[in-house]
């Protein structure tokens, strides 16, 4: 049980951090194409 709550922490956290990179892409594009 522990082991399958820190897999699922971890996931979760690996997904945080990959739609922050994917809304900073997003940002960073809109931000160079409305220049």
């Amino acid at each position: 049980m522990y082991e399958n709550l820190t897999l699922f922490i971890k996931k979760r956290q690996e997904s945080y951090l990959l739609s922050q990179a994917v809304e900073k892409v997003i940002s960073t594009a809109c931000f160079f194409y409305v220049r």
